[in-house]
């Protein structure tokens, strides 16, 4: 007998994947099927489960990588919903979809890419949220169904911004499902003129660049916390703990100071106290 067709599958990683599959489950919208990847570490931003143990504690189907994409591919599914996936669903996995939506943490058109939390506060962002769109072949241009955003605040990290961006993601699933259920789901387009696009964070884009400002060299330390951390040289950075006015005569990125895990380094208009790993 031919196994009958997922209504609603889940491609999810953890950290906001969880706490999308949590607020589904708690709608009465839980998944048939999550598909996720295994992991080698635990999720670095704050405590959470894998995403499989809490899917299969919810008595809800979890299978890892390609044994769930094939299992996509075999039964097909009328809805795949993407809350963070290690790798694009292209192909005989999205063809067999119905309708595959792509829960992606910016807002569409800005920021693009793999990377969108680290860039986001990098970059001095004064808001992000997370955007519904469609599959489509380009990476993240697909078209628009629902979008909503928050502020980024001054002392913004990527641990704070993924768990707010994950409640919002949560939101936004629960709408979406609703709404597929319903068929009243609308979609608009992007508008290209506005798109940017930000390559992965690499380690070489970890590294600081003492010659920006005081406040872009903030940002970057804090949009690696606490994991993967930025980088001076060969050191990992924990912290910036003090901006302090810049020292006459020194040029930036000189090293001024240096004293067990602190040091003081002379930015592009400020020097700063960092704290090292």
């Amino acid at each position: 007998m031919t196994a009958s067709k997922f209504s609603f599958v889940l491609f999810a990683l953890t950290g906001l994947g969880n706490i999308v599959l949590k607020r589904l489950i708690d709608s009465q919208l839980a998944p048939d099927l999550v598909v996720t990847r295994a992991e080698r570490m635990s999720y670095p931003y704050e405590q959470l489960p894998y995403i499989g143990d809490a899917a299969s504690q919810s008595g809800v189907t979890c299978l890892v990588d390609v044994e769930g994409e094939k299992e996509v591919v075999r039964r097909g599914a009328e809805l795949a919903l993407i809350a963070t996936y290690h790798r694009r669903i292209v192909g005989d996995v999205a063809s067999q979809c119905g309708l595959a939506i792509n829960l992606h943490p910016s807002i569409l058109p800005r920021n693009r890419g793999a990377s969108p939390f680290f860039w986001s506060i990098r970059n001095g962002d004064r808001d992000s949220g997370v955007t519904a769109h469609l599959l489509s072949e380009r990476l993240d241009a697909g078209d628009i169904c629902m979008q909503q955003s928050i502020p980024i605040v001054a002392d913004e990290t990527q641990s704070t911004l993924r768990r707010k961006l994950g409640v919002l993601a949560a939101e936004i699933a629960v709408k979406v499902v609703r709404a597929h259920s319903s068929r009243c789901l609308a979609f608009h387009p992007q508008f290209e003129r506005d798109a940017t696009s930000y390559p992965r964070l690499d380690d070489q884009r970890r590294q600081l660049n003492l010659t920006e400002t005081g406040a872009a060299v903030v940002r970057h330390v804090n949009a690696l916390r606490d994991w993967p951390l930025a980088m001076l040289g060969d050191r990992r950075v924990r912290q910036v703990l003090k901006v302090a006015p810049a020292t006459a005569g020194a040029l930036p990125a000189a090293m001024l100071a240096m004293e067990g895990t602190v040091c003081r380094v002379r930015a592009a208009d400020t020097d700063l106290v960092l704290q090292l790993d």
